[in-house]
């Protein structure tokens, strides 16, 4: 990687940190650590020490330690970030480009979710749970750094996409829509969810929309006790996920 000067590093990190652009900011040792198993670019790495980090990734990530030692050492480290990152990396990679939609097994649809680190922890469950891709609507995105650090880098361990509603009204697959008035997921009920449905989500407000509502094939909750009005939405989906596996 070419040198940068500081002023350089610092207009990259404020000019991404709403999502935008080509790269994506990923602070922290964990973050980065995912970024680079799942096979992401780094347009450059940066140290607060080197000799440090390469101790850190040695004892936590030694599959990585070769690849760390790229990072470029800065003196100025903390003034990078409003908050210290006490493992002292920071990762500007390139995002993946724009995928065809190619969907198989179950995909995750988030209907209009605004919640940046909602957003983020769904996609953490999502990778967790071996989902390889989710579907969002909505101006959200997924790309924001309150989203990355929420999801712990794991956006690059999946296909991520934006539709508008009328493309997914296109799509030819099983939707299965969770909300709390639907009919209560059991056992019977699991059995009949095929393995390439799209597990639909909606707003942490609103829900889903009316649209998608009428075009799926099962609306569903999950049991809760009683009095408990309504679930996470994060928690929601890892429980739906974990409970279909």
């Amino acid at each position: 990687q070419d040198a940068l000067s500081l002023n350089q590093i610092k207009t990259l990190l404020e000019q991404n940190q709403n999502g935008a652009g080509q790269y994506a900011i990923l602070e922290g040792l964990h973050a980065v650590k995912h970024a680079l198993r799942f096979n992401a670019k780094p347009y450059c790495l940066f140290t607060k020490d080197l000799n440090s980090l390469i101790k850190l990734s040695d004892k936590l990530c030694p599959d990585l330690s070769s690849a760390l030692k790229d990072a470029t050492e800065i003196e100025d480290f903390d003034i990078l970030n409003d908050s210290k990152i006490r493992t002292g990396i920071i990762g500007i990679f390139h995002k993946p480009g724009e995928k065809q939609i190619q969907l198989k097994g179950k995909v995750v649809l988030l209907d209009d979710s605004r919640d940046l680190n909602n957003i983020g922890a769904v996609i953490r469950v999502c990778a967790a749970a071996g989902i390889e891709k989710l579907i969002l609507t909505g101006d959200t995105n997924p790309w924001n750094s309150r989203a990355i650090r929420a999801a712990a880098g794991l956006q690059f361990a999946m296909n991520i996409t934006n539709l508008k509603e009328d493309e997914i009204l296109e799509l030819k697959f099983p939707f299965i829509s969770f909300d709390e008035r639907g009919e209560e997921l059991n056992f019977k009920l699991k059995e009949q969810i095929p393995k390439d449905a799209i597990l639909v989500f909606g707003s942490e407000r609103d829900g889903i929309s009316e649209l998608i509502k009428l075009k799926s094939e099962l609306i569903v909750r999950l049991p809760k006790q009683k009095n408990v009005s309504s679930l996470n939405l994060a928690t929601s989906v890892a429980a739906a996920l974990y409970s279909l596996k």
